[in-house]
C-alpha cells in the first residue's frame, strides 16, 4: 500500500520510542493460522514491510546510530498511523507480548553518502488471538488409542498437545483443576498450569484402570504442553496408599503333608515417593487374609521387605503357612473331611479405597511443576546491551493436597464356582490309591494305603542226574524222593495314624506254616504331627506230596512226581484299603483260590521236569 509519505512507524524498546516519519508502506500480509489439523483456528499473524528516510539533525537520526548496533528483535509496543487533512488515523497497534510473546521488529538501515540521511527498511511481525477473551486457551488437541491383548487385557493410551496464549499478562500461578471456563479463565500463560485440567478422564466406576505413566513435556517456543497418559484395565483395586502393585498366591499340598496344605502369599506394593511404607505392609496383610485362614493356620515363615528405600516407597512382604486342607475355614472334624482345593483358593474379594486411584498430575504429595524460561526474566530475550541472565526454564514446587491412608478394608464375595465338582474329580486321600481321607475317634485323619504282596514259589523236586562213563548212551534221571514246595508271602500296608490290623490269609489245602512274622515300624512324623505306620506281615509254608494221582497240586507226570499250582492261577494281593472302618479289615483270600473279589494271574501249564 502506498501511503504518500504521510505515515509514521513507531516502536518501544525498553524505555525508549522510535519514531520512523514519512515512512513507506510496501507490503501488508495479514492471515489466520491454524493448528496441524487444518481447522483449528490458533491466531492471527500479520507481517507489515516499509521503509522510511531520517534525516540528520532528529532526535530520531541520533537513537537510530545506538539503535543500529543492537536490532530491536522483540520490541514492547509498535504503532502505525497516517495524517491526512490534519486528521490522523491509528491503522495498526500491537503491545507486547503478543500471542508469541512479540510483536517482533527487524531492520536494515543504510546511511545515504553525502546527505546525512538514513534509508532505514523494517520488517514487523504480531500475532494475535483469534477470539477476543479472557481464556489462555488457544487449542486442546489429542489422540486416544485402545491395545488389547489376547485375555482382553485393555491398554489405553492418550497423546495430546495444549497450546495457551502467551500474550496474557496474568500473574496467576494457580493450578487449574478442571478445564471448566471458571477454571481456566484468567489464567497466567503458562501452559504447566493446565497439567490437571487436560487430564484424560476416568472411565466409568465399573471398571478398575490404574495408572501406568504420565510424561508431560514443553517444545522449544513454550506455548505448548505436550503429554502422554497411559492407563492398564486391573481386576481389583489397590489398597489405598499404593498406586501400584500386584498380589500371588500358591496353595501346595504334599504327600509329606498328609492333613496340611502349605500356602505362599506374596505381595508387591509401591505408592507414591512420600508415601506411607507402614501402612502399605498393613495393606499386605490384609490382602493375605483373602487366602489364608489366619485363625486357623500355623505361620511357618514370613518377611516383610522395604526395597529402594532412598528413592521409592515400596514393599515386599512375603507369608508361609499351613492350614487343614478343609473346604471352609474350620478346624479338623469328622464331618468336614479334607479335600484338595480349599474354597479359599480363587474366591473373589474387592477392596475399598479412599484415596484416588490415580497419582497427582504433578507427582504426589509434593510435585515439580515446569515454568518456561521467560518467568521472572522477561528481559532476558531483548538486546538492549542491559545485563541480564541467561533464560532458563524455571522449576517450582506444586503442593497439592493427598488423602492420608484410610483403613485397609477387603470383602470376600462368594464363589462362582463350585469346587465339589473339582474334589470330586481329584477324589484323593493321604495316600493315591485312596479315596477322601477320613478321620478316626481321635478327630484325626486316618487311613490305610492298598497293600502290597510278593509271592513267592519254591519247588525241591529231589530230582537227580547221573551220568555214565562212556562216551556213548544216555544219562540216568531218578527221582530220589517226593517233591516238596515251600511258599513264601510277603505283604506291607501303610496306615496313618492308626497301626494297620495284622494280615490274615486262609493256608492252602496241603501246606503247613514253618514261619509267620507280624511287624509294624513307626514311619516319619509329617510337619502336621501326623505319623505313618508300616506293617510288613511275612509267612512261609512248605506242602507235601501226599501221593496219589493229583494231591493237592503234586501230579505224575512222566512216571515222575511233580507240583504245579492246582488251579493254574496265583491270586493278586490282598484287597486292604477299601473299607472307611480302619479297624474292620476283612480277610483275604488264599494266595492259591481265585474269586470274584481278587484278580487271577495264570502261571501256565504243568511241565515235565525231566
Amino acid at each position: 500500500m502506498s501511503t504518500n509519505g504521510n505515515t509514521w512507524v513507531a516502536f518501544k524498546l525498553g524505555d525508549d520510542t522510535f519514531t520512523l516519519p514519512y515512512a513507506n508502506i510496501t507490503s501488508w500480509d495479514a492471515r489466520a493460522i491454524y493448528a496441524e489439523d487444518g481447522y483449528t483456528q490458533i491466531r492471527y499473524e500479520t507481517t507489515i514491510s516499509g521503509s522510511a528516510l531520517v534525516s540528520y539533525g532528529t532526535s530520531t537520526y541520533t537513537t537510530l546510530a545506538n539503535l543500529t548496533k543492537k536490532e530491536p528483535g522483540r520490541v514492547d509496543e509498535v504503532k502505525i498511523w497516517v495524517t491526512a487533512d490534519g486528521a490522523t488515523e491509528a491503522v495498526y497497534e500491537s503491545s507486547g507480548p503478543d500471542a508469541l510473546r512479540g510483536p517482533l521488529m527487524s531492520m536494515t538501515v543504510t546511511e545515504i553518502s553525502g546527505r546525512q540521511a538514513a534509508m532505514v527498511t523494517f520488517t514487523i511481525v504480531g500475532h494475535a488471538m483469534a477470539e477476543e477473551d479472557d481464556c489462555p486457551i488457544v487449542s486442546h488437541r489429542w489422540v486416544q488409542s485402545f491395545t488389547l491383548d489376547a485375555a482382553g487385557h485393555m491398554t489405553r493410551t492418550v497423546t495430546g498437545s495444549i497450546v495457551v496464549d502467551l500474550s496474557n499478562t496474568n500473574a496467576d500461578t494457580t493450578y487449574a483443576e478442571d478445564n471448566t471456563a471458571a477454571q481456566v479463565n484468567g489464567k497466567a500463560p503458562w501452559a504447566d498450569l493446565f497439567r490437571k485440567a487436560i487430564l484424560p478422564t476416568r472411565p466409568p466406576d465399573d471398571s478398575i484402570w490404574r495408572r501406568e505413566s504420565q510424561t508431560f513435556a514443553y517444545n522449544e517456543s513454550g506455548n505448548s504442553l505436550i503429554y502422554t497418559i497411559v492407563d492398564t484395565q486391573a481386576r481389583i483395586k489397590l489398597p489405598d496408599s499404593a498406586l501400584t502393585g500386584n498380589c500371588e498366591f500358591t496353595y501346595e499340598r504334599s504327600r509329606t503333608d498328609l492333613t496340611f496344605a502349605t500356602l505362599r502369599f506374596n505381595c508387591d506394593l509401591e505408592g507414591p515417593v512420600n508415601g506411607d511404607v507402614r501402612h502399605m505392609m498393613w495393606a499386605a496383610v490384609v490382602l493375605a487374609q483373602t487366602r489364608i485362614p489366619f485363625r486357623s493356620s500355623q505361620l511357618d515363615r514370613i518377611v516383610f521387605s522395604e526395597q529402594d528405600m532412598m528413592t521409592r516407597s515400596k514393599v515386599r512382604v512375603e507369608i508361609q503357612a499351613r492350614c487343614y486342607a478343609f473346604a471352609g475355614d474350620q478346624t479338623p472334624s469328622t464331618t468336614l473331611p479334607p479335600v484338595p482345593l480349599a474354597n479359599l483358593i480363587g474366591q473373589f474379594f474387592t477392596v475399598t479405597r479412599t484415596c484416588p486411584e490415580y497419582p497427582d498430575a504433578y507427582g504426589g504429595y509434593k510435585g515439580i511443576a515446569s515454568i518456561p524460561h521467560w518467568y521472572n526474566n522477561e528481559l532476558s530475550a531483548k538486546n538492549q546491551g542491559v545485563a541480564s541472565s541467561l533464560p532458563v526454564a524455571a522449576v517450582i514446587n506444586a503442593i497439592t493436597d493427598y488423602c492420608s491412608p484410610g483403613t485397609p478394608t477387603t470383602s470376600m464375595v462368594a464363589p462362582d464356582t463350585n469346587f465339589d465338582a473339582a474334589n470330586a474329580a481329584m477324589n484323593q486321600g493321604p495316600f493315591a490309591t485312596l479315596p477322601r481321607m477320613t478321620n478316626n475317634a481321635a478327630n484325626q485323619p486316618a487311613g490305610v494305603e492298598r497293600s502290597q504282596t510278593v509271592t513267592s514259589v519254591y519247588t525241591d523236586t529231589k530230582m537227580h542226574r547221573l551220568q555214565t562213563l562212556y562216551t556213548q548212551g544216555s544219562d540216568f534221571v531218578f527221582q530220589a524222593g517226593k517233591a516238596s514246595t515251600i511258599l513264601e508271602e510277603v505283604t506291607t500296608v501303610k496306615g496313618v495314624n492308626n497301626p494297620p490290623q495284622r494280615i490274615f490269609r486262609p493256608i492252602p489245602a496241603g501246606f503247613v506254616v514253618v514261619k509267620d512274622d507280624w511287624k509294624v515300624n513307626f514311619g516319619d512324623v509329617d510337619t502336621g504331627g501326623q505319623r505313618t505306620f508300616i506293617g510288613v506281615y511275612t509267612r512261609t509254608l512248605k506242602s507235601y506230596d501226599g501221593g496219589g494221582a493229583t494231591s493237592n497240586g503234586y501230579s505224575t507226570v512222566s512216571g515222575r512226581r511233580q507240583w504245579w499250582s492246582p488251579t493254574q492261577t496265583v491270586i493278586a494281593p490282598a484287597s486292604l484299603g477299601f473299607n472307611t472302618d480302619v479297624d474292620g479289615q476283612n480277610t483275604a483270600v488264599s494266595v492259591f483260590n481265585a474269586n470274584t473279589n481278587a484278580a487271577a494271574y495264570n502261571v501256565g501249564t504243568p511241565q515235565d521236569y525231566a
